[in-house]
């Protein structure tokens, strides 16, 4: 039983572990780390490889054998039909995953510096004032749709600098069991989506399948 229990709150923890990504831009260089509960690693920008260092050498693929056509008819005939109906509802199955999946995830940090500069003064203070109104509609829209926690934001004006100037970082996590729960939810409607589907094509097999039968009575019957 103390095994057991064990067990058990080593699953719960592990599903409320968060998992996500942390990304940022600094001076022209995209760095790139993945994070799992406290530990990250950081995947981009990758190291260059030293110049003693082989490349391994890659295996042969092996060639595909051509299908036998008995085969590809047998294949044929197993494939299910799907209509009009079928395919909206696969696609609204799909958009609201992605929608119960983006309100999960969850923005740790987010940052947004940016320092317009250009050799003509009026083109950077036209492209400052174009820049706030697009982030000032498009902030609101993200705050629906992600639950940001920490955010800094700050953009100026530099008639010194030659060239626009971007410092921006994006962390987002989700818990592991956040995301169990709505890949069950997705595999449920999935489920619900496809036996009546299931169900059509068998009763639309059947007939076929008694007209065949209908056909080689009477020829049988005829040879009598």
């Amino acid at each position: 039983m103390i095994a057991l229990g064990i067990i058990i709150v080593i699953l719960l923890l592990a599903l409320l572990l968060r998992v996500g990504a942390d990304a940022s831009y600094t001076d022209g260089i995209f760095s790139f780390a993945i994070k799992f509960g406290p530990f990250s690693k950081k995947l981009l920008p990758v190291s260059k490889k030293t110049e003693g260092e082989e490349k391994k050498p890659q295996k042969e693929k092996k060639k595909k054998k051509a299908p036998a056509e008995g085969k590809n008819e047998k294949k044929k005939s197993s494939k299910k039909k799907f209509n009009l109906h079928d395919i909206l509802g696969i696609i609204k199955i799909g958009l609201k995953t992605l929608g119960n999946f983006w309100r999960k995830i969850s923005v740790d940090h987010l940052r947004l510096h940016f320092v317009f500069g250009g050799s003509d003064p009026y083109d950077t203070v036209m492209g400052f004032g174009r820049f706030n109104a697009a982030v000032g509609a498009l902030l609101p829209l993200l705050h629906k749709v992600f639950n940001i926690k920490d955010e800094d934001y700050d953009s100026r004006i530099d008639f010194e600098a030659e060239k626009i100037k971007v410092d921006a970082r994006i962390c987002a996590t989700i818990r592991i069991g956040e995301i169990l729960i709505v890949a069950l939810c997705a595999l449920y409607a999935l489920i619900r989506w496809y036996l009546p589907i299931s169900r059509r094509n068998k009763a639309a097999a059947r007939p076929e399948n008694s007209n065949e039968k209908i056909t080689e009575n009477t020829s049988a019957e005829k040879g009598n």
